[in-house]
């Protein structure tokens, strides 16, 4: 972890939780952050800190049932923040968490959940947050919920990527503002590239492929005004990066992984140390 800006780095532990797997963190300030351990039942937990990593408090623990597993989080402001689970079949329901205060999660109502549908956990960016009120969350089936109330209420909108098979679907989503936005997925277990991105120009109630993007199964991705940057679910270290300039197409596993990417512009900015 950092606390000054990437500059020095440190490596720090979760007493008590050495065996869980961290899949997402969210920074909120310059010493508050949330961290979510994603398993099955107990093993999903929601850790704070409010001084830079040197000590966690445990918010959040599932119930010891293996039907609950979270996948991700996200914060509107560092108080107010959603996380999203996995279906579960014998209630049809998605339990699904929010705080408004930053230190309580309550539950919230989804839309009904289908059979064995759930979301990508390594990713982080299964639910996406926009200024005080709006957020989407993407599945691995082909939906995509949409929220512009902090979570009191939800659509649902269906997407142009195919899913429903355990390794497919869509598995990342992410909004520029409240009308753009793209999605990400395929089938990371294929050996094919298939349809994989699309994006939605109206608040994600509808949705359009786009060229495929040249990776199996788009793990994470930001939309800007002249560039999109999609991360790859089978070799995370690997970033293509489109449109930063009139025929730009990079590819590159390492070096495009050391550079920085301004989500805000769409510019690449300098190698990151």
């Amino acid at each position: 972890m950092t606390t000054d800006g990437g500059a020095t780095w440190r490596a720090g532990v979760v007493p008590g939780a050495e065996t869980l797997q961290f899949r997402d963190v969210q920074a909120v300030s310059e010493g508050v952050a949330y961290l979510l351990a994603a398993g099955q039942g107990s093993n999903s937990r929601i850790y704070k800190t409010e001084n830079g990593g040197r000590n966690w408090t445990l918010q959040f623990v599932a119930p010891d049932d293996p039907s609950y597993f979270y996948d991700c989080f996200a914060f509107w402001t560092p108080e107010r923040g959603i996380t999203m689970a996995d279906g579960i079949n014998a209630t049809g329901q998605f339990p699904g968490i929010r705080t408004t205060d930053g230190k309580k999660w309550k539950s919230i109502s989804l839309p009904a959940a289908q059979k064995d549908e759930g979301a990508f956990a390594a990713s982080g960016t299964c639910v996406a947050t926009l200024g005080e009120t709006r957020a989407w969350n993407r599945h691995y089936e082909f939906r995509v919920f949409a929220s512009s109330d902090r979570g009191e209420r939800w659509a649902s909108y269906l997407t142009p990527i195919a899913g429903g098979t355990g390794s497919s679907g869509v598995f990342t989503v992410a909004f520029r503002d409240g009308r753009h936005g793209v999605i990400g997925g395929g089938d990371f277990s294929s050996a094919k590239i298939l349809d994989n991105f699309a994006r939605s120009r109206d608040g994600g109630k509808t949705w359009h492929l786009t060229p495929q993007a040249p990776v199996r199964a788009p793990s994470s991705a930001w939309p800007t005004r002249r560039a999109r940057a999609i991360a790859n679910a089978r070799w995370p270290t690997r970033i293509v990066a489109r449109g930063l300039a009139p025929g730009t197409n990079q590819s590159s596993r390492h070096r495009a992984g050391r550079r920085r990417l301004d989500n805000r512009r769409g510019r690449e900015l300098e190698p990151t140390p």
